[in-house]
């Protein structure tokens, strides 16, 4: 999390497959033989000074690049999903870059890879495209939407319980924090627009809870580089890059992750 190879979220004992992917990225961008397994060469590295951040360069291939492909589809940007991190993708990379007034190196760091799945992010000037396309959203729900209603919210969010989790993701398919958030919002008829878990903690349009004492059933958490959504009585559902899906967090309130990293609640119903 610390370099970027993961969003920032509560850790666990478990090595499960989204960590496995993580150190795969890891092991990609040091030069590392690359099997997703933590051995000796990759932990040395991994600890060391000289383990270089999250980067996506030309000649990677991985599901992260497929899942920044898709990104740049869905933002109007003419460009083929492969998983392989060739010349075209630069290219397009780069005008995203111009297109957004970050720096046009071709590569996808931490900060290009946040305004990119972000509600900021800009599509060419030719498509007036935007971030506040949804994404594909597959399978039904049987849930009828309730504008306004903070329990069909919750329920709606309650239903995505086990949905894998995958950066960008703002579908019963695969949900990132953030996807989790705008998917239960849109599923229950509230016309919110996607943000990021540092979008949400700005947004000054919904009513700040300072204490996390004060939060009530249906606030958006906001804590450091990750969002959830409070249950009460201590407890969270979150999309968790740790956990690899959306499932529960509890004790909130006692945990050394959520009290250390709180920025604000968000009541948004």
């Amino acid at each position: 999390m610390d370099l970027d190879y993961m969003e920032s979220d509560e850790t666990t004992t478990l090595f499960g497959p989204t960590t496995s992917q993580a150190i795969e990225y890891f092991q990609r961008k040091n030069n590392l033989p690359v099997d997703g397994s933590a051995g000796p060469a990759t932990l040395q590295v991994l600890f060391s000074n000289t383990a270089l951040h999250y980067t996506v360069s030309q000649g990677a291939d991985g599901p992260d690049v497929e899942s920044i492909q898709d990104r740049l589809r869905e933002l109007g940007y003419d460009i083929s999903t492969t998983g392989h991190y060739g010349t075209d993708t630069v290219k397009v990379v780069i005008a995203f870059q111009k297109r957004n007034n970050l720096t046009d190196d071709g590569n996808v760091g931490a900060g290009t890879k946040e305004l990119l799945y972000s509600s900021k992010a800009k599509g060419p000037k030719s498509s007036g495209s935007s971030s506040s396309s949804s994404g594909t959203h597959s399978g039904s729900t049987t849930h009828i939407a309730n504008p306004g209603s903070v329990e069909a919210f919750i329920q709606c969010a309650m239903n995505q319980l086990g949905v894998p989790y995958r950066l960008g993701g703002k579908s019963n398919s695969s949900l990132d924090c953030s996807g989790l958030v705008y998917y239960a919002l849109k599923l229950s008829g509230n016309g919110i627009g996607y943000m990021t878990s540092g979008g949400w903690a700005g947004a000054d349009q919904y009513a700040r809870v300072n204490s996390m004492k004060d939060l009530k059933r249906g606030d958006i958490v906001c804590v450091h580089g990750h969002v959830g959504i409070y249950l009460g009585d201590g407890t969270v559902i979150n999309a968790s890059s740790s956990h690899g899906s959306v499932c529960i967090s509890s004790n909130i309130f006692s945990s050394n992750y959520w009290t250390s990293n709180w920025i604000c609640g968000r009541r948004p119903l």
